[in-house]
This record gives C-alpha cells, structure tokens and sequence, in this order.
C-alpha cells in the first residue's frame, strides 16, 4: 500500500466499529516508524472527510495508486 491508493477498513475482529467508517478511504501519508516496517500505519482520509490513523492489517485495498 502506498499513497494515493483506495482502500476500505476491513476487520472481522472490530466488526461493529467498522461500521462507523465512511468507506472508501485515500491513504494520504505512510507514517510507519522506519525500524518497525513490518508494523505499518498509513493515515487515511475517509468518504465523510474524517481522517484515521490505521493499520495496515485494517485497511483492504480496493485500487492501486
């Protein structure tokens, strides 16, 4: 994933929370920290103009940038 990819929150854990997100989504930064690559974090600019920080383990990409 990378900016300017279209994503969707996804997760069958939150199941419940992620039917407050405002799909699809924009990544807008990759705000990972640099020693911890596999941990990846992107912020994320939502339908309804939120904007998230999620995991990368959340988020489903729907279209490649």
């Amino acid at each position: 994933m990378k900016v300017g990819d279209l994503v969707k929150f996804e997760s069958s854990f939150f199941s419940a929370t992620a039917a407050e997100y405002a799909n699809p989504g924009i990544i807008l930064e990759d705000v990972s920290r640099p020693h911890h690559r596999r941990a990846r974090h992107f912020r994320v600019i939502w339908a309804d103009q939120r904007v998230t920080t999620e995991h990368m383990s959340y988020l489903a990409l729907l279209t490649s940038s």
